[in-house]
Protein backbone atom coordinates (compact mmCIF):
# COMPACT_ATOMS: atom_id res chain seq x y z
CA UNK A 1 0.00 0.00 0.00
CA UNK A 2 2.92 2.81 0.64
CA UNK A 3 4.43 1.79 -2.66
CA UNK A 4 1.17 2.92 -3.87
CA UNK A 5 0.66 5.85 -1.71
CA UNK A 6 3.79 6.50 -3.03
CA UNK A 7 3.47 6.47 -6.42
CA UNK A 8 -0.23 8.52 -6.84
CA UNK A 9 2.20 11.14 -4.36
CA UNK A 10 4.46 11.62 -7.44
CA UNK A 11 1.32 11.79 -9.87
CA UNK A 12 0.16 14.71 -7.76
CA UNK A 13 3.73 16.53 -7.39
CA UNK A 14 3.69 15.72 -11.59
CA UNK A 15 0.51 18.01 -12.13
CA UNK A 16 1.19 20.86 -10.25
CA UNK A 17 4.88 21.01 -11.43
CA UNK A 18 4.31 19.93 -15.24
CA UNK A 19 0.58 20.54 -16.31
CA UNK A 20 -0.07 23.59 -14.16
CA UNK A 21 0.17 26.99 -15.47
CA UNK A 22 0.30 29.93 -12.82
CA UNK A 23 -0.13 32.46 -15.47
CA UNK A 24 -3.56 30.86 -15.98
CA UNK A 25 -4.26 29.38 -13.05
CA UNK A 26 -5.18 26.14 -15.43
CA UNK A 27 -4.43 22.74 -15.94
CA UNK A 28 -3.49 21.99 -19.23
CA UNK A 29 -4.13 18.61 -21.17
CA UNK A 30 -0.66 17.21 -22.31
CA UNK A 31 2.93 17.71 -22.69
CA UNK A 32 5.34 17.55 -25.88
CA UNK A 33 8.55 18.64 -24.44
CA UNK A 34 10.72 19.23 -21.82
CA UNK A 35 11.08 21.81 -19.55
CA UNK A 36 9.92 25.46 -21.26
CA UNK A 37 9.51 23.45 -24.34
CA UNK A 38 6.09 21.14 -23.03
CA UNK A 39 3.83 23.76 -23.41
CA UNK A 40 5.07 25.15 -26.91
CA UNK A 41 2.21 23.14 -28.77
CA UNK A 42 -0.75 25.78 -26.98
CA UNK A 43 -2.41 27.30 -29.49
CA UNK A 44 -1.10 31.12 -30.41
CA UNK A 45 -3.38 33.95 -30.18
CA UNK A 46 -3.66 34.03 -34.15
CA UNK A 47 -4.63 30.64 -34.56
CA UNK A 48 -7.26 30.57 -31.82
CA UNK A 49 -8.93 33.87 -33.26
CA UNK A 50 -9.06 31.64 -36.63
CA UNK A 51 -10.16 28.88 -35.03
CA UNK A 52 -7.96 26.51 -35.82
CA UNK A 53 -8.37 23.63 -35.82
CA UNK A 54 -11.71 23.81 -34.90
CA UNK A 55 -13.93 26.12 -32.19
CA UNK A 56 -13.21 23.04 -29.38
CA UNK A 57 -9.62 23.61 -29.64
CA UNK A 58 -9.67 19.73 -29.74
CA UNK A 59 -6.28 18.17 -29.78
CA UNK A 60 -4.71 21.59 -28.53
CA UNK A 61 -3.64 20.96 -25.60
CA UNK A 62 -6.33 23.35 -23.64
CA UNK A 63 -9.70 21.92 -24.44
CA UNK A 64 -10.35 20.25 -20.95
CA UNK A 65 -9.11 22.61 -18.52
CA UNK A 66 -12.17 22.89 -17.04
CA UNK A 67 -12.88 19.18 -16.58
CA UNK A 68 -8.98 19.05 -15.04
CA UNK A 69 -10.19 22.13 -12.61
CA UNK A 70 -13.81 20.33 -11.70
CA UNK A 71 -11.17 16.78 -10.08
CA UNK A 72 -8.43 18.53 -8.78
CA UNK A 73 -10.76 20.85 -6.45
CA UNK A 74 -12.17 17.43 -5.42
CA UNK A 75 -8.93 15.76 -5.05
CA UNK A 76 -7.80 18.97 -2.75
CA UNK A 77 -10.54 18.61 -0.60
CA UNK A 78 -10.84 14.63 -0.19
CA UNK A 79 -6.72 15.31 0.79
CA UNK A 80 -8.04 17.83 3.24
CA UNK A 81 -11.04 15.90 4.75
CA UNK A 82 -8.65 12.19 4.64
CA UNK A 83 -4.70 13.75 5.65
CA UNK A 84 -5.64 16.84 7.39
CA UNK A 85 -3.98 19.06 4.49
CA UNK A 86 -4.37 22.69 4.74
CA UNK A 87 -5.22 23.49 0.98
CA UNK A 88 -7.77 26.29 0.47
CA UNK A 89 -4.96 28.15 -1.09
CA UNK A 90 -4.93 25.77 -3.94
CA UNK A 91 -8.27 25.72 -4.46
CA UNK A 92 -7.99 29.29 -4.55
CA UNK A 93 -6.00 29.61 -7.78
CA UNK A 94 -8.16 26.41 -9.08
CA UNK A 95 -11.50 28.86 -8.49
CA UNK A 96 -9.48 31.99 -9.94
CA UNK A 97 -8.73 29.73 -13.07
CA UNK A 98 -12.46 28.48 -13.26
CA UNK A 99 -13.79 32.26 -12.67
CA UNK A 100 -11.18 33.57 -15.45
CA UNK A 101 -12.75 31.07 -18.13
CA UNK A 102 -16.10 32.47 -17.43
CA UNK A 103 -15.39 35.86 -17.42
CA UNK A 104 -12.38 36.57 -19.42
CA UNK A 105 -14.27 36.80 -22.79
CA UNK A 106 -17.06 39.21 -21.57
CA UNK A 107 -20.19 37.12 -22.25
CA UNK A 108 -20.21 36.09 -18.12
CA UNK A 109 -21.26 32.37 -17.39
CA UNK A 110 -20.37 31.47 -20.84
CA UNK A 111 -17.65 28.44 -19.76
CA UNK A 112 -14.80 28.32 -22.05
CA UNK A 113 -12.85 25.10 -21.94
CA UNK A 114 -9.95 26.81 -21.29
CA UNK A 115 -7.72 30.08 -21.93
CA UNK A 116 -4.23 30.16 -23.59
CA UNK A 117 -0.71 31.24 -21.93
CA UNK A 118 -1.32 34.51 -23.15
CA UNK A 119 -4.31 34.74 -20.32
CA UNK A 120 -7.12 36.23 -22.62
CA UNK A 121 -7.44 33.95 -25.87
CA UNK A 122 -10.62 31.34 -26.26
CA UNK A 123 -11.79 29.25 -27.93
CA UNK A 124 -15.57 29.86 -28.85
CA UNK A 125 -17.35 25.97 -28.64
CA UNK A 126 -17.70 24.78 -24.67
CA UNK A 127 -19.59 21.81 -23.93
CA UNK A 128 -21.84 20.12 -21.33
CA UNK A 129 -18.73 18.19 -20.19
CA UNK A 130 -16.81 21.40 -19.14
CA UNK A 131 -19.92 23.21 -17.50
CA UNK A 132 -20.73 19.70 -15.34
CA UNK A 133 -17.24 19.29 -13.73
CA UNK A 134 -16.09 23.23 -13.20
CA UNK A 135 -19.60 23.26 -11.14
CA UNK A 136 -19.02 20.75 -9.36
CA UNK A 137 -15.82 21.94 -8.67
CA UNK A 138 -17.43 25.44 -8.07
CA UNK A 139 -19.90 23.69 -5.84
CA UNK A 140 -16.95 21.40 -4.13
CA UNK A 141 -15.39 25.04 -2.87
CA UNK A 142 -17.92 27.03 -1.71
CA UNK A 143 -19.23 24.14 0.55
CA UNK A 144 -15.90 23.43 1.96
CA UNK A 145 -13.71 26.26 2.20
CA UNK A 146 -16.10 28.48 4.11
CA UNK A 147 -13.26 30.41 5.84
CA UNK A 148 -11.31 30.82 2.22
CA UNK A 149 -10.16 34.30 1.22
CA UNK A 150 -13.72 37.05 0.59
CA UNK A 151 -12.19 37.50 -2.83
CA UNK A 152 -11.69 34.03 -4.12
CA UNK A 153 -15.31 32.81 -2.70
CA UNK A 154 -16.47 35.64 -4.29
CA UNK A 155 -15.52 34.30 -6.99
CA UNK A 156 -16.62 31.34 -7.58
CA UNK A 157 -19.96 32.28 -6.40
CA UNK A 158 -19.98 34.96 -9.08
CA UNK A 159 -18.76 32.16 -11.79
CA UNK A 160 -21.62 29.59 -10.32
CA UNK A 161 -24.37 32.17 -10.14
CA UNK A 162 -23.42 33.66 -14.03
CA UNK A 163 -23.30 30.03 -15.65
CA UNK A 164 -26.81 29.65 -13.97
CA UNK A 165 -27.97 32.42 -15.49
CA UNK A 166 -26.33 32.03 -18.39
CA UNK A 167 -28.21 28.50 -19.05
CA UNK A 168 -31.47 29.98 -17.93
CA UNK A 169 -31.32 32.58 -20.15
CA UNK A 170 -29.64 30.32 -23.80
CA UNK A 171 -31.01 26.85 -23.08
CA UNK A 172 -34.55 27.47 -24.92
CA UNK A 173 -36.69 25.42 -27.71
CA UNK A 174 -35.77 28.76 -29.54
CA UNK A 175 -31.83 27.21 -29.29
CA UNK A 176 -32.91 23.75 -29.76
CA UNK A 177 -31.69 23.73 -25.77
CA UNK A 178 -28.29 24.29 -26.98
CA UNK A 179 -25.59 25.87 -24.87
CA UNK A 180 -24.43 28.09 -28.18
CA UNK A 181 -20.79 28.82 -29.41
CA UNK A 182 -19.52 32.04 -27.99
CA UNK A 183 -20.39 34.05 -31.22
CA UNK A 184 -24.08 32.94 -31.21
CA UNK A 185 -24.05 30.24 -33.67
CA UNK A 186 -25.06 26.31 -33.18
CA UNK A 187 -22.31 24.82 -31.30
CA UNK A 188 -21.59 20.81 -31.05
CA UNK A 189 -21.51 18.79 -27.63
CA UNK A 190 -23.78 21.54 -25.90
CA UNK A 191 -27.24 20.05 -25.76
CA UNK A 192 -28.50 20.17 -22.17
CA UNK A 193 -32.19 18.96 -22.84
CA UNK A 194 -34.11 17.05 -24.92
CA UNK A 195 -30.44 15.01 -25.10
CA UNK A 196 -28.90 11.89 -24.70
CA UNK A 197 -29.72 9.57 -20.92
CA UNK A 198 -26.89 10.68 -19.40
CA UNK A 199 -27.06 14.33 -20.09
CA UNK A 200 -30.74 14.78 -18.78
CA UNK A 201 -29.44 15.86 -15.43
CA UNK A 202 -26.63 18.43 -15.47
CA UNK A 203 -29.01 21.38 -16.23
CA UNK A 204 -31.27 20.46 -13.24
CA UNK A 205 -28.04 19.84 -11.54
CA UNK A 206 -26.62 23.30 -12.08
CA UNK A 207 -29.68 24.93 -10.93
CA UNK A 208 -29.70 23.31 -8.08
CA UNK A 209 -26.00 24.00 -6.80
CA UNK A 210 -26.79 27.83 -7.63
CA UNK A 211 -29.65 27.49 -4.97
CA UNK A 212 -27.68 25.12 -2.57
CA UNK A 213 -24.39 28.32 -2.51
CA UNK A 214 -26.77 30.85 -2.23
CA UNK A 215 -29.49 29.77 -0.71
CA UNK A 216 -31.75 31.86 -3.50
CA UNK A 217 -34.96 30.39 -4.15
CA UNK A 218 -35.20 31.57 -8.05
CA UNK A 219 -32.48 28.69 -8.52
CA UNK A 220 -34.50 26.17 -6.14
CA UNK A 221 -37.51 26.93 -8.43
CA UNK A 222 -35.98 26.67 -11.67
CA UNK A 223 -34.44 23.23 -10.65
CA UNK A 224 -37.49 22.08 -9.68
CA UNK A 225 -39.34 22.95 -13.15
CA UNK A 226 -36.92 20.28 -14.72
CA UNK A 227 -35.82 18.09 -12.09
CA UNK A 228 -39.20 15.79 -12.67
CA UNK A 229 -38.63 14.83 -15.93
CA UNK A 230 -34.90 14.89 -15.85
CA UNK A 231 -34.51 12.14 -13.26
CA UNK A 232 -37.20 10.02 -15.20
CA UNK A 233 -35.15 10.41 -18.36
CA UNK A 234 -32.23 9.40 -16.52
CA UNK A 235 -33.67 6.34 -14.73
CA UNK A 236 -34.17 4.70 -18.39
CA UNK A 237 -30.24 4.03 -18.07
CA UNK A 238 -29.65 0.88 -19.97
CA UNK A 239 -26.37 -0.86 -19.17
CA UNK A 240 -26.58 -2.80 -22.20
CA UNK A 241 -26.49 0.21 -24.81
CA UNK A 242 -22.96 0.13 -26.33
CA UNK A 243 -22.81 3.99 -26.17
CA UNK A 244 -21.18 3.95 -22.39
CA UNK A 245 -17.72 4.69 -21.84
CA UNK A 246 -15.69 6.57 -19.63
CA UNK A 247 -16.50 9.77 -19.79
CA UNK A 248 -20.36 9.20 -20.63
CA UNK A 249 -20.53 6.93 -16.88
CA UNK A 250 -18.39 9.34 -14.77
CA UNK A 251 -20.20 12.45 -15.78
CA UNK A 252 -23.52 11.04 -15.34
CA UNK A 253 -22.44 9.68 -11.89
CA UNK A 254 -21.30 13.15 -10.73
CA UNK A 255 -24.16 14.94 -11.65
CA UNK A 256 -26.40 12.02 -10.02
CA UNK A 257 -24.37 11.76 -7.44
CA UNK A 258 -24.14 15.43 -6.84
CA UNK A 259 -27.51 16.01 -7.08
CA UNK A 260 -28.16 13.95 -4.19
CA UNK A 261 -25.98 15.06 -1.98
CA UNK A 262 -28.26 18.95 -2.23
CA UNK A 263 -31.23 16.58 -1.49
CA UNK A 264 -33.17 19.63 -2.55
CA UNK A 265 -35.34 16.84 -3.72
CA UNK A 266 -35.65 14.36 -0.59
CA UNK A 267 -38.38 12.41 -2.39
CA UNK A 268 -35.81 11.39 -5.20
CA UNK A 269 -33.17 10.11 -3.25
CA UNK A 270 -34.13 6.45 -3.32
CA UNK A 271 -34.87 6.84 -7.34
CA UNK A 272 -30.95 8.46 -7.77
CA UNK A 273 -29.22 6.09 -4.66
CA UNK A 274 -30.86 3.02 -7.34
CA UNK A 275 -29.54 4.55 -10.16
CA UNK A 276 -26.40 5.62 -8.90
CA UNK A 277 -26.01 1.82 -8.00
CA UNK A 278 -26.74 1.13 -11.50
CA UNK A 279 -23.86 3.49 -13.04
CA UNK A 280 -21.58 1.94 -10.79
CA UNK A 281 -22.33 -1.37 -11.47
CA UNK A 282 -22.17 -0.92 -15.02
CA UNK A 283 -18.70 0.92 -14.47
CA UNK A 284 -16.92 -1.29 -12.82
CA UNK A 285 -17.38 -3.83 -15.53
CA UNK A 286 -15.89 -1.47 -17.82
CA UNK A 287 -12.58 -0.56 -15.19
CA UNK A 288 -12.27 -4.09 -15.47
CA UNK A 289 -11.34 -4.76 -19.04
CA UNK A 290 -9.93 -1.53 -19.32
CA UNK A 291 -7.37 -2.44 -16.36
CA UNK A 292 -7.16 -5.60 -18.66
CA UNK A 293 -6.23 -4.37 -21.49
CA UNK A 294 -4.25 -2.04 -19.97
CA UNK A 295 -1.62 -4.69 -18.23
CA UNK A 296 -1.17 -6.15 -21.71
CA UNK A 297 0.09 -2.64 -23.24
CA UNK A 298 3.88 -3.35 -23.89
CA UNK A 299 4.65 0.11 -25.02
CA UNK A 300 6.24 3.24 -22.94
CA UNK A 301 3.49 4.99 -20.44
CA UNK A 302 5.57 8.07 -20.89
CA UNK A 303 5.27 8.57 -24.53
CA UNK A 304 4.80 12.51 -25.42
CA UNK A 305 1.75 13.87 -27.42
CA UNK A 306 3.21 15.32 -30.70
CA UNK A 307 2.43 19.14 -31.60
CA UNK A 308 -1.10 19.17 -32.80
CA UNK A 309 0.38 21.10 -36.07
CA UNK A 310 1.94 18.86 -37.38
CA UNK A 311 -0.91 16.26 -37.09
CA UNK A 312 -3.28 14.78 -39.70
CA UNK A 313 -6.73 15.75 -39.36
CA UNK A 314 -10.22 13.74 -39.52
CA UNK A 315 -13.49 15.78 -39.82
CA UNK A 316 -15.89 14.86 -36.47
CA UNK A 317 -18.61 13.44 -38.00
CA UNK A 318 -21.05 14.82 -36.09
CA UNK A 319 -20.86 17.51 -37.77
CA UNK A 320 -22.17 15.37 -41.05
CA UNK A 321 -25.37 14.34 -39.26
CA UNK A 322 -25.91 17.64 -37.90
CA UNK A 323 -25.64 19.62 -41.01
CA UNK A 324 -26.54 16.98 -43.23
CA UNK A 325 -23.65 16.28 -45.22
CA UNK A 326 -22.04 19.62 -44.99
CA UNK A 327 -18.47 19.99 -43.39
CA UNK A 328 -19.58 23.43 -41.83
CA UNK A 329 -21.17 24.28 -39.10
CA UNK A 330 -21.94 27.61 -37.98
CA UNK A 331 -19.52 28.57 -40.34
CA UNK A 332 -16.58 26.77 -38.57
CA UNK A 333 -14.94 23.54 -39.78
CA UNK A 334 -14.20 21.02 -36.68
CA UNK A 335 -10.94 18.95 -37.75
CA UNK A 336 -9.46 17.15 -35.13
CA UNK A 337 -5.49 16.38 -35.14
CA UNK A 338 -5.00 12.82 -34.45
CA UNK A 339 -2.78 11.74 -31.67
CA UNK A 340 -0.15 9.57 -32.50
CA UNK A 341 -0.70 5.84 -31.45
CA UNK A 342 1.56 5.15 -28.95
CA UNK A 343 0.26 8.56 -26.96
CA UNK A 344 -3.71 7.90 -27.51
CA UNK A 345 -3.25 4.54 -25.96
CA UNK A 346 -1.08 5.52 -22.53
CA UNK A 347 -4.09 8.61 -22.17
CA UNK A 348 -6.91 6.35 -23.14
CA UNK A 349 -6.11 3.56 -20.68
CA UNK A 350 -5.20 5.91 -17.96
CA UNK A 351 -7.95 8.52 -18.66
CA UNK A 352 -10.32 5.34 -18.40
CA UNK A 353 -9.24 3.68 -15.78
CA UNK A 354 -9.45 6.85 -13.20
CA UNK A 355 -12.92 7.97 -14.62
CA UNK A 356 -14.14 4.15 -14.29
CA UNK A 357 -12.99 4.52 -10.76
CA UNK A 358 -14.39 8.01 -9.75
CA UNK A 359 -17.83 6.45 -11.57
CA UNK A 360 -17.69 3.47 -9.10
CA UNK A 361 -16.45 5.10 -6.33
CA UNK A 362 -18.99 8.27 -6.05
CA UNK A 363 -21.21 5.44 -4.95
CA UNK A 364 -20.38 5.90 -1.28
CA UNK A 365 -21.70 2.13 -0.82
CA UNK A 366 -19.15 0.76 -3.17
CA UNK A 367 -15.96 -1.05 -2.63
CA UNK A 368 -13.41 -2.27 -4.66
CA UNK A 369 -13.36 -6.07 -5.50
CA UNK A 370 -9.48 -7.67 -4.38
CA UNK A 371 -8.92 -8.59 -8.17
CA UNK A 372 -9.39 -4.97 -9.16
CA UNK A 373 -7.58 -3.46 -6.48
CA UNK A 374 -4.23 -5.93 -7.47
CA UNK A 375 -4.91 -4.92 -11.28
CA UNK A 376 -5.00 -1.02 -9.95
CA UNK A 377 -1.51 -1.50 -8.05
CA UNK A 378 0.09 -3.08 -10.80
CA UNK A 379 -1.01 -0.66 -13.00
CA UNK A 380 0.33 2.45 -10.97
CA UNK A 381 3.47 0.48 -10.44
CA UNK A 382 4.41 0.62 -14.06
CA UNK A 383 3.98 4.60 -14.01
CA UNK A 384 6.95 7.00 -14.30
CA UNK A 385 4.81 9.85 -13.03
CA UNK A 386 7.80 12.43 -12.87
CA UNK A 387 8.19 11.70 -16.37
CA UNK A 388 4.51 11.51 -17.48
CA UNK A 389 2.69 13.55 -20.10
CA UNK A 390 -1.08 13.20 -20.38
CA UNK A 391 -3.88 15.06 -18.00
CA UNK A 392 -4.96 11.04 -17.91
CA UNK A 393 -3.08 11.47 -14.28
CA UNK A 394 -6.14 13.73 -13.09
CA UNK A 395 -7.98 11.39 -13.42
CA UNK A 396 -6.26 8.55 -11.89
CA UNK A 397 -6.06 10.89 -8.57
CA UNK A 398 -9.50 11.67 -8.53
CA UNK A 399 -10.10 8.29 -8.50
CA UNK A 400 -7.77 6.74 -6.24
CA UNK A 401 -8.87 9.53 -3.59
CA UNK A 402 -12.09 8.76 -3.82
CA UNK A 403 -11.19 5.41 -3.40
CA UNK A 404 -9.59 6.00 -0.22
CA UNK A 405 -12.46 7.70 1.10
CA UNK A 406 -14.42 4.76 0.78
CA UNK A 407 -12.35 2.32 2.53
Amino acid sequence: MKQLCDQMEQGWQFIWSRLFFPKTNLFYDYLTGQGDESLRHLPRPEEIEAQVPNPCGWGTGMEDCMLNSGSVLDVLRLREQLLGETNAGLAEKVIDGIHRCATVHGRDGFLVRGVAPDGKSCYTNSSRDQFTLAVFGLWRFLKTWTGASEQARKQAEYALVSIARYCEATITEKNHYDLLRLDGHPALVSKMWECSVHEWLRLPMIYAAAFDCTGDRHWAHAAETCAERALAESLEFNPEDSCWWDISLMQMQISLSMFREIGLFPEMESALTGLIHRVAAKSEEKLRETLHSALEYNGSWTSRNADWRTRPFLLQNEVLKITGGSAVLGGKTYLNPVYPDEYRKVFNYLRGTGNYLIACALDGDWCMPADLHDSFVSLMARQDFPNASTDGVINLLHGYWLLRRNT
